[in-house]
């Protein structure tokens, strides 16, 4: 019985260029532009039953700007692509499907292990929540008449509220404290998106005036050029 033959080995460098076209390819813009055609819904996942791979094609290039061959590797691109789309769109429906089962054959307690209302998902918390983002809260001089103004609030105890009042404040606090780095952001962004285009258009003005001086002085070296031949040939006569 003949041996079985070993299998070829595969050179190192051809290992790194596969792996190099991967990642080329992995983070390449054409893959960013017709993964997110997919997910969006742009680009059917049905293309293979409904418009083919080419209409995909064509609608890519007109309408996303995609710049590529329609070849082989467009195709089998295309195809792992959508079966990556589809996988991940099935994984999420089933988690969900599996918390909102878990939900309904596990409701939550509206007591702690202690016995003790829950606060999360209370009307308490909801009402509160609304109080303080319009204001309410603040008419009053102290927590104690913000907890009294309210049977709900009253089914925790005092410290109980105190503590979710705190932390709703140290919340909103957070969220302006990222608006107004957001804001900030926007503001640098848009002052140095300025500052490049001043420098770009006095970039330009200087290349124009810098094209102009070489033309004229060009028409000058011409006409010195023309003026000279016409004395040359003026003293051959």
């Amino acid at each position: 019985m003949a041996e079985p033959e070993e299998p070829e080995e595969q050179d190192a460098g051809e290992n790194k260029v596969d792996a190099e076209r991967f990642l080329d390819w992995k983070y390449s813009e054409i893959r960013q532009i017709m993964l997110k055609a997919l997910e969006d819904g742009d680009v059917p996942v049905e293309y293979g039953t409904t418009i083919g791979p080419f209409a995909v094609y064509e609608i890519l290039c007109q309408d996303f700007g995609l710049q590529c061959e329609y070849t082989d590797t467009f195709t089998r691109h295309l195809r792992e692509l959508t079966t990556y789309v589809v996988d991940c769109s099935d994984r999420s429906k089933n988690d969900e499907d599996a918390y909102n089962n878990f939900l309904a054959n596990h409701p939550r307690s509206e007591f702690d292990s202690m016995g003790r209302p829950r606060w999360e998902g209370s009307e308490a918390e909801r009402l509160m929540k609304a109080d303080m983002a319009d204001g309410t809260h603040k008419t009053f001089s102290a927590p104690k008449l913000f907890y009294e103004s309210r049977d709900e609030y009253q089914q925790f105890s005092l410290t109980v509220f105190r503590g979710h009042i705190d932390q709703e404040i140290r919340l909103q606090n957070y969220f302006s404290f990222l608006k107004d780095k957001e804001e900030k952001l926007a503001k640098s962004t848009a002052k140095a998106r300025e500052t490049a285009q001043k420098k770009l258009e006095a970039f330009k003005k200087k290349e124009a005036e810098k094209k102009k001086k070489e033309a004229e002085k060009k028409k000058k070296e011409a006409a010195k050029e023309a003026t000279k031949k016409k004395r040359t040939s003026t003293r051959r006569r």
